[in-house]
């Protein structure tokens, strides 16, 4: 029957140490009694005879430690608990009656965390015993809990890469490959055993090294990171193929650098796909030049043969017939020119621009005549199309047609709580009717000059930006550019790159 000590020392530590013994002997059940009674730390004992008695003990309760004879009446100390990975759950300590070594190396391999052989001194010495035990057991705890965590993290950070369906690899500063995934692995074609012989600079063709090298420089050491850029790869195979990748530094504890690691992504597809793209373009564009110069040559062409059929007929009605007909292939011809234009959007990148070299430039190329034009943004600069120019001919073209009494435009800009800054174009002429507000960036070329109003705000909607009207008949036309946050500078260089 277990016969579980009383709480005779006080508590250290928060918690009394509990020690359940299994002994059969009473003798020397007494003798580990009084042993751990005349000890200056604090425990609490639980004596059990038999493995059941144990086994029912510690349904109840958890010890912090087992002393266990090895031979019981019903089995072998150890089996008291059961064991994970060939270790007891809890530290055992077997009691033996000789020191056999043999026996001894069994002890161990069964999971016991240490044995000790029973004789009058090292039952007194117990309580010593089960300290540097106990000690023994956090240190094997604390590092099994570290092994697990590193085996748990290493999977979790392995299942990442490998389910990755880009490419990864790490590798040491002076490039040599350290880690990767199956994924990097296969794009290259290489065995593992040829792979980790590699650096990025052996399998990326020597034009790239400079640009590489300057990436490295200028934005992975000073920043920890680098733009999404791209290069080569050579395969195992010789083959050269387009990659883009963004590489992180990684530093050591004391914060140097010790190596980098990248997300690597094959784009062959999509090279080829651009490349298809800007061959169907030109070719587009082409068709497009030829058609719109063999339509502006028969255009011509029929205005001339108007013109000189009036000179030919002097009846009233056909001529005033012709003179209809000529507008209309006026207007036509319009519409080509607006097309010719409207074909050259988007077909450059996005670049900073300064506004005021742009406005006055496009104003100095065409006929003002009484209309003074102020330009009130010295330093402003927009990230649009190049075509922006375009934008400002034709408000200038509006107020120049439609304005009628016009003699003064202004240009200015100002930025707006919302995060984004208003260009205001505005002039003094008779300005936009309230009716017609609404319905002037709507292509309709017979009236205001809304084909080109229209143009306008398609180029500005292509670059991120709104157009609206906000004049007052009678006194003006007002458009309004609204910019958002991150399109626009002021204070730049003005020299019109990126």
């Amino acid at each position: 029957m277990a016969e579980p000590a009383p709480d005779y020392l006080p508590e250290v530590k928060n918690r009394v140490v509990h020690i359940l013994v299994l002994e059969d002997e009473d003798a020397h059940a007494e003798l580990i009694r009084r042993s751990f009674l005349k000890a200056a730390e604090p425990y609490r004992l639980t004596i059990a005879q038999n493995l059941g008695e144990a086994r029912a003990d510690l349904g109840r309760e958890t010890p912090d430690l087992i002393i266990a004879d090895w031979l019981l009446p019903d089995g072998n100390g150890i089996d008291i608990l059961p064991r994970k990975d060939g270790l007891a759950e809890l530290p055992v300590v077997i009691m033996t009656s000789h020191g056999d070594e043999n026996l001894a190396v069994e002890i161990m391999k069964s999971g016991a965390i240490d044995y000790i052989v029973k004789s009058e001194s090292t039952f007194k010495d117990l309580p010593h015993i089960a300290l540097r035990v106990l000690r023994e057991w956090e240190n094997v705890r604390e590092r099994k809990n570290a092994e697990e965590a590193l085996r748990r993290s290493e999977l979790k950070y392995r299942t990442l890469h490998e389910s990755m369906r880009d490419a990864f690899v790490s590798v040491a500063m002076d490039g040599q490959i350290r880690e990767y995934n199956t994924a990097y692995r296969e794009m290259l074609g290489y065995s593992d055993e040829e792979l980790v012989r590699q650096s990025y600079r052996e399998i990326t063709p020597e034009k790239w090294n400079a640009y590489e090298e300057k990436i490295v420089q200028e934005q992975i050491l000073p920043r920890g990171f680098s733009d999404v850029y791209r290069k080569e790869y050579r395969k195992k195979d010789g083959t050269v193929f387009p990659v883009e990748l963004r590489v992180f530094l990684i530093r050591d504890e004391s914060g140097r650098p010790e190596g980098m690691w990248a997300i690597v992504r094959d784009i062959t597809g999509r090279v080829l796909q651009e490349k298809a793209l800007a061959l169907a373009n030109q070719k587009l564009q082409l068709m497009n030049i030829i058609a719109w110069h063999d339509i502006q040559n028969k255009v011509t062409s029929l205005r001339g043969y108007v013109e000189l059929s009036k000179d030919l007929i002097e009846n009233k009605k056909v001529t005033e017939f012709l003179t209809i007909e000529e507008g209309i292939l006026r207007t036509i011809d319009t519409q080509i020119q607006y097309t010719k234009e409207y074909q050259e959007i988007g077909m450059q990148p996005p670049r900073w621009i300064r506004i005021p070299d742009l406005v006055r430039m496009t104003a100095s190329l065409m006929n003002m005549g009484p209309v003074r034009l102020e330009v009130l943004m010295d330093d402003l600069e927009l990230r649009c199309d190049p075509i922006i120019g375009k934008v400002f001919s034709h408000l200038i073209g509006f107020t120049l047609e439609c304005g009628k009494t016009a003699t003064e435009i202004r240009i200015s800009c100002r930025e707006t709580p919302g995060n984004h800054l208003t260009v205001v174009y505005e002039d003094n002429g008779v300005g936009i009717p309230e009716g017609k507000k609404k319905s002037i960036f709507v292509r309709d070329v017979a009236k205001f000059h809304a084909f080109g109003l229209f143009f306008i705000h398609d180029i500005l909607e292509i670059s991120g930006m709104e157009i609206i009207e906000t004049g007052v008949p009678g006194k003006g036309s007002r458009f309004e550019i609204l910019v958002p946050k991150g399109m626009y500078r002021t204070g730049g260089a003005g020299d019109n790159r990126d």
